[in-house]
């Protein structure tokens, strides 16, 4: 009995001495040149155009914590999550925050940023993010992301919608490069959005200018 309680001890005290793997974090961010711009003229007047407010977006399972998911191939039914690799906000608030951002400057608009109690917005981007997940393929790995938007004037009336997804690939040694997949994945959603968003903000009668 003696011997076993011996054992127990030595190896409680082994797994006390492994260290505890790091947990890392990650965001999504528009690219260098867009970061920072927000469309105003060099005497710090903002220009015509709409002011848009971009609302933290919804978020379909298994994507809403902040685990990142994968999958291996691409309609598996069954998904895995990674325990040390997490997003570092809510998807919903991550991919909305991130894409207010990359769309300051836009053709159209005056002013872009995530709702804010009190903020006076002449059109609201709303939105679902469907998928934001690693896949898993024989000679690759995918970073997938796909989100459900919506454009409401400031009567509430839907002006636009759009399902857009987008893909960037390549082989990954570890979740950090699927993360930097994931972020030109972002960056391809964010050039497609930008174009449609300028081509319904110059022929939309629906949506008021400043």
């Amino acid at each position: 009995m003696s011997r076993t309680l011996l054992l127990l001890a030595a190896l409680a005290a082994a797994l006390a001495c492994r260290p505890i793997p790091a947990t890392h974090y990650y965001v999504l961010a528009p690219p260098a040149e867009r970061a920072g711009t927000g469309g105003e003229r060099p005497d710090g007047e903002q220009p015509d155009g709409v002011r848009l407010g971009v609302e933290t977006f919804a978020v379909d399972p298994p994507y809403d914590q902040d685990r990142l998911v994968w999958r291996v191939g691409r309609d598996a039914s069954e998904v895995g999550f990674y325990g040390h690799h997490r997003w570092a906000a809510s998807p919903g608030r991550l991919v909305a925050t991130a894409l207010a951002a990359g769309l300051a400057g836009t053709p159209g608009l005056a002013a872009v940023e995530p709702v804010t109690v009190g903020g006076r917005y002449s059109a609201v981007l709303a939105g679902r993010v469907v998928a934001l997940e690693e896949v898993d393929l024989p000679e690759r790995q995918l970073a997938r992301i796909q989100v459900d938007l919506k454009l409401f004037d400031a009567a509430g009336a839907l002006v636009w919608s759009r399902l857009v997804t987008a893909e960037a690939g390549g082989r990954a040694e570890a979740p950090s490069d699927v993360m930097r997949q994931m972020q030109s994945a972002f960056e391809k959603l964010l050039a497609e959005v930008r174009g449609e968003l300028a081509a319904v903000l110059a022929g939309s009668d629906s949506v008021d200018r400043d």
